[in-house]
């Protein structure tokens, strides 16, 4: 019977959901009641993306630790969790070195850093159950590079442009 879909639990192990062309038997075996505030399952990072400010975009590969160029110091992460019952489960997440503590636990599935620092980073990821269960974090480590400006090549080349305005300013004179 359509829009008659209900759950029946029988025992602490055993319950029926009533579906619309059947039922669903779920047997859980329980030893004691600790047994069901286990932690779900740890989420999965599925991609970070960069972009500039100019619009530009690229994808990392997240098998390493990334280097990102300072132009790409926007960065986003996409997540999910390989869970039956995933509608159920919220994600909290933190960046060190950014955030002080863990973010509100809420549903979604991407979250954005803008205008980041040059410097090192990991990226925390965690899931929460609706009783307030909470996985082992997923962890993510990347580092944000140094503007062109800062690099030995421009520091190397502020001093030879001092050295040669030195050299022309003692030659006039």
């Amino acid at each position: 019977v359509n829009k008659y879909e209900s759950v029946h639990v029988i025992n602490d192990s055993a319950s029926i959901i009533c579906l619309d062309n059947g039922f669903l038997f779920y047997w859980r075996e329980v030893t004691n009641s600790s047994d069901w505030s286990q932690p779900p399952a740890m989420p999965h990072i599925e991609s970070l993306r960069t972009a500039s400010t100019a619009g530009m975009e690229d994808y990392k590969n997240l098998s390493a630790a990334a280097e990102i160029p300072y132009m790409y110091n926007t960065v986003t992460f996409s997540f999910s969790c390989e869970n039956a019952f995933a509608q159920n489960l919220s994600f909290q997440h933190k960046l060190e070195n950014v955030d002080n503590d863990w973010s509100a636990i809420q549903k979604i599935n991407s979250v954005q850093y803008e205008r980041l620092p040059q410097g090192e980073y990991t990226f925390m990821l965690r899931t929460v159950d609706g009783l307030g269960n909470v996985s082992e974090p997923a962890r993510y480590s990347f580092s944000i590079l140094s503007p062109w400006y800062q690099t030995w090549w421009a520091y190397l080349s502020y001093f030879l442009v001092l050295l040669i305005i030195l050299y022309t300013v003692w030659a006039l004179i």
